[in-house]
């Protein structure tokens, strides 16, 4: 769980480089990190 949450953190911050000024695109990231979330737990 660790991995996949340091994972996440690079994630999000290299998206929050790449469009520093756009919170749209880090909430679509955010509401997909959640739905992978969803379908690892359920596994």
């Amino acid at each position: 769980m660790v991995n996949n949450k340091i994972i996440f953190g690079v994630l999000l911050l290299f998206v929050s480089l790449l469009n520093p000024g756009c919170k749209h695109q880090q909430q679509d990231t955010k509401q997909l990190y959640l739905k992978y979330l969803k379908s690892r737990t359920k596994r």
